[in-house]
């Protein structure tokens, strides 16, 4: 196959309940498009082309619902995500879609990366990585292609960095002599419809894992953290006690949280904040099984494979260099953006417990910024 345009795309048929429209998740799509797009067309040389299910794009989101079989709501997502055989049908849609093409994306889905093995089209998945606490927020990448996963391993955060950023905040929460008298277990809470609280065609609650719950309330008192984003009224305190569980009433910042020595273990369902956790040296555990895994040596190329690149995807030799395994010709630069700390951040309008942290401090402002 010889590549003539690069694909950029996203989950392209996740929906939530209470979005009348994809509008506000392909706007994620077009944010990123806007951050990579430069390096990406520099280094390849070919047209970068947004595919999107929004306002005015000519893409049949509800016919491929159809040709998986499911309706286009919640549901049918949560049931062609990780469906393991793609109807011939959704193939035959997608194939001229992505003919000659390179797909590279945002949260692409088990689904999207399964149609493009079976299209033998090289696909890039690009994903926020949990680690949220250094200079700068950054991406996690994955592919279907071997070759540009070897090339992406070169550019792979490694642990000790990320454990020198976890000891300034340590040093910084010792240095004021803050002392959170919280002794027992922490259960973090998560925003409702979430790709990663799939599990065996069902989205996962908290009441799925009450027999876990009551089995932590017997070494020590279980605390509730809620999720910022999280204004349902599932976690009220009336109903976290018939879970054995209390909620936390203080909003402590959750890395002064993870400083504390009284915690015995930290648990989510399925939460990058758990992998954060690990890093403060806290036994973290996750009720759902991660499909996707981090920070290892890999031994063996596999899709789930997630490899956390640190500001260098904003290089335009970066993409020279994951691209070149599948491009006749790439193109390099002498000239490379210099480090901003929290240039992700602003561009992104958001700063996830990163501020002073007398409380948890999530800014996002997509509207207003």
């Amino acid at each position: 196959m010889q590549a003539k345009k690069i694909i950029f795309t996203s989950d392209l048929l996740r929906l939530t309940p209470d979005l009348k429209s994809r509008d506000k998740w392909a706007r994620n799509t077009h944010w990123l498009l806007q951050i990579l797009k430069t390096p990406m067309q520099y280094a390849s040389q070919l047209p970068v082309k947004l595919l999107e299910w929004d306002s005015g794009s000519r893409f049949e989101g509800e016919k491929v619902f159809n040709d998986f079989g499911q309706k286009a709501d919640v549901n049918g997502w949560i049931n062609l995500y990780y469906q393991a055989k793609i109807p011939d049908a959704v193939l035959a849609y997608f194939e001229p879609l992505l003919a000659n093409a390179i797909v590279i994306g945002f949260e692409i889905p088990p689904y999207l990366m399964k149609i493009c093995d079976a299209l033998n089209v090289p696909c890039i998945g690009i994903m926020w990585d949990p680690i949220r606490f250094m200079d700068d927020v950054f991406f996690s990448f994955n592919t279907n292609h071997p070759a540009i996963f070897e090339q992406l391993l070169a550019y792979q955060l490694p642990n000790f960095q990320i454990e020198q950023a976890v000891n300034f905040h340590k040093a910084r929460y010792y240095r004021k002599g803050h002392s959170i008298d919280l002794k027992g277990h922490l259960i973090l809470g998560q925003s409702g419809v979430f790709p990663a609280l799939l599990e065996d065609g069902k989205l996962k609650t908290l009441d799925d894992f009450y027999t876990q719950i009551k089995q932590l309330s017997q070494s020590g008192t279980v605390w509730f953290k809620k999720h910022p984003f999280d204004l349902s009224t599932a976690h009220a305190p009336e109903k976290l006690e018939q879970l054995g569980m209390k909620l936390l009433e203080k909003t402590h910042n959750t890395y002064e949280l993870f400083c504390t020595a009284g915690l015995r273990t930290v648990t989510a369902l399925s939460s990058g904040s758990i992998v954060e956790a690990q890093f403060f040296g806290q036994e973290a555990q996750t009720f759902v099984k991660p499909y996707y895994q981090y920070y290892r040596d890999f031994s063996t190329h596999q899709t789930q494979f997630r490899i956390s690149v640190f500001d260098a995807f904003h290089q335009v030799n970066f993409w020279a260099n994951i691209l070149r395994p599948v491009l006749a010709q790439v193109r390099f630069s002498e000239h490379q953006l210099a480090f901003k700390a929290n240039r992700l951040r602003h561009a992104n309008c958001s700063f996830w417990g990163y501020q002073e942290p007398t409380n948890e401090q999530v800014v996002v402002d997509y509207e207003d910024c």
